[in-house]
């Protein structure tokens, strides 16, 4: 009976399949990761080659740990109850540079500036708050998508180790059906034999249906996780430039404490008559003209104790 079997093709050798413990990360570092497909070819053998079904944590740019946190751990208040799993919104909620400016603004010091630089520092930490507050739906809406990300890797990497299995087992039983019928003995085995090889046909062709759906999902998943991460490297780059106005917040008022006076150089005149100047700890200051009745290009003001003319 030799010849008379259509037999299945022998698997090619693989590799197994294996894919990297997830790496620890930064406090805004995504955790979506990128799948890479099986590689079954329906016009070989069954196998899947999974040589290049390495899974790994993408690297991505990080914050520092501690962007303002050293110079006032004494004078900090308690974190709030962080998120769990919510890696922007937690490094938002309780970010170290905006409760060091308000431990610096509740500080006894501010009461020695004068009324005016005192409510600009004030104010300036205020509008810093409200910015902080103001990108909480976004890190919201990026946590959420991160997290809905992690959990499809994970139901993907899932699906590929079963695919894998299913497959070394579907090999294995080929290769003993092409022992044992190649040829056929005799026609009892022989009969046995074509049960058998329509079996394993039907086997694999719902197997490779199954593994292009996967391969397909996959492709889908890696394309949104890199949308997803650009999404998120913008962001992040956000909350980088506002923490460098709250780091230039902290200087300020660092300076603030330290100095005695501020220099302020000449912008215009104001409709009320006073000349208008740019302080370089207060911003902007109204002062009245000097004794030619002439606005100076550049001015010295004390920046402690009362003031005689306030700037609205």
């Amino acid at each position: 009976m030799t010849g008379r079997l259509s037999l299945l093709a022998a698997f090619m050798a693989t590799t197994s399949f294996a894919y990297s413990a997830p790496v620890s990360r930064s406090q805004t570092e995504s955790r979506a990761v990128e799948l890479e497909s099986v590689d079954i070819r329906p016009g070989r053998a069954m196998a899947i080659d999974s040589r290049n079904l390495n899974v790994a944590s993408p690297e991505r740019e990080k914050l520092p740990k501690e962007d303002f946190s050293a110079p006032y751990k004494k004078k900090t208040a308690k974190a709030r109850k962080t998120i769990a799993g919510n890696v922007l919104q937690n490094y938002l909620i309780n970010h170290q540079g905006l409760r060091n400016v308000g431990a610096l603004l509740n500080d006894q010091r501010m009461v020695r500036l004068n009324p005016d630089l005192r409510n600009a520092l004030r104010a300036e930490g205020a509008s810093l708050s409200g910015a902080r507050d103001g990108m909480m739906p976004d890190a919201k809406a990026l946590d959420d998508k991160d997290a809905a990300l992690v959990a499809r890797a994970a139901r993907l990497i899932r699906t590929t180790d079963e695919l894998n299995r299913e497959g070394a087992d579907l090999r294995g039983q080929i290769a003993d059906h092409n022992a044992r019928c190649n040829p056929a003995p005799d026609e009892a085995a022989y009969q046995w034999c074509l049960r058998n090889a329509a079996r394993l046909n039907t086997w694999r062709a719902d197997f490779l249906k199954r593994v292009d759906a996967h391969n397909a999902e996959v492709r889908a998943h890696n394309e949104e996780a890199a949308r997803h991460r650009t999404a998120w490297d913008t962001f992040v780059a956000k909350i980088r430039d506002w923490e460098k106005k709250v780091d230039a917040l902290i200087n300020r008022i660092e300076r603030a404490f330290d100095a005695e006076t501020e220099t302020c150089d000449y912008v215009s005149l104001g409709t009320n008559g006073l000349c208008i100047y740019n302080c370089e700890l207060s911003g902007i200051r109204y002062w009245p003209k000097d004794a030619n009745d002439s606005c100076p290009a550049q001015i010295t003001i004390p920046v402690k104790g009362p003031e005689g003319v306030k700037s609205h």
